[in-house]
Formats: C-alpha cells, sequence, structure tokens
C-alpha cells in the first residue's frame, strides 16, 4: 500500500535530502532507520550525515535539505513545544493554527482549553508539520553511599561535586 501511494502521489525521484548527526547515536539511528524505510517504499532518499552543530545551523535554511530529525523536551504547558512557532525549522504556517492557538492561549477555564487543545491536535493531524517517531526517557538513580550535590534527573548526569562515603 506505501508504493502505491508514493506511485500515485506525483512524486517523480527526486531526491530527498535527510540530514543526520552522525555524533548524536540517538539522532543518527532514527535517520539510517527513517532513510532504509523511506526508500523501501520507493523514494530517492540520501544520508546526509554532519555533526549535531551543523545539523542546527543548516536546518534555519530549508533549501538544504527536506528532512531532519530532533528531539522535543516535555512540556506541562502544551502551546510551547518548539515546533508551533512560525519560524521553527519546518516553517509550519497556517492560519487555522493561529486562530485556535490564539484561542487555546486565551482561555482560561481549563475545559473549554481542554476542548480547544483538542482543536488543534486534529489540526496538528491533519496539516502534519511534524512526524513523531518515537520516546526517550532518562532515567537517574543514586545509591545512599553517593554524598554531595544532588544529581538532577537527566539524561546526560554531571558527577561533578559528588563523592561516595563509605
Amino acid at each position: 500500500m506505501p508504493r502505491q501511494l508514493v506511485q500515485e502521489s506525483g512524486y517523480n525521484g527526486e531526491t530527498i535530502r535527510w540530514m543526520a548527526p552522525a555524533d548524536r547515536e540517538d539522532y543518527f539511528a532514527v535517520a539510517v532507520t527513517g532513510v532504509q524505510q523511506l526508500q523501501a517504499i520507493g523514494l530517492n532518499v540520501e544520508l546526509v550525515s554532519m555533526d549535531w552543530g551543523s545539523v542546527v545551523n543548516q536546518r534555519t535554511q530549508p533549501e538544504a535539505y527536506e528532512i531532519f530529525n530532533t528531539g522535543f523536551s516535555f512540556t506541562p504547558e502544551p502551546t510551547t513545544l518548539s515546533f508551533i512557532p512560525d519560524d521553527w525549522p519546518g516553517w509550519w504556517v497556517s492560519e487555522d493554527k493561529t486562530r485556535v492557538l490564539s484561542a487555546v492561549m486565551e482561555e482560561t477555564d481549563p475545559d473549554k482549553r481542554k476542548q480547544l487543545w483538542d482543536d488543534f491536535q486534529a489540526l496538528f493531524y491533519e496539516e502534519v508539520p511534524v512526524i513523531k517517531v518515537g520516546d526517550f526517557f532518562g532515567l537517574s538513580i543514586k545509591r545512599k553511599e553517593l554524598k554531595g550535590e544532588n544529581i538532577g534527573i537527566s539524561s546526560f548526569p554531571a558527577f561533578w561535586n559528588q563523592w561516595l562515603e563509605t
């Protein structure tokens, strides 16, 4: 079915460049897998390997690529998701998005706000500004013998001002 949809789409074999940070193993693995899956359905996808800093620099230049992947942190306030503003790479500019998002941000009643956010999510799935490919969770643990400053919950713990007390 996916190959048939590609054929019906009018796609003419143009190269689709997927920027991937080779120095970020987690992001790079997503890109490698994604490229393979898109090639399997008949798309001409090229993996463009570079370091993370170059991806961040290049993603602001729409002529440099067609796809890049990144991660988003959890936010309890959904209107602050990184990809929502018009100037986020991918440039989701939509009058409907602006209208619904403004209504969400102006509403203070939680039940009404929830309904408006449901409307926003329906629009998101209609316009597809980004595609979620997975979740990433970090786990922090601490032995009782580890003393010093508390280690924050992070995917990348830093162990300064720490010592073992036995």
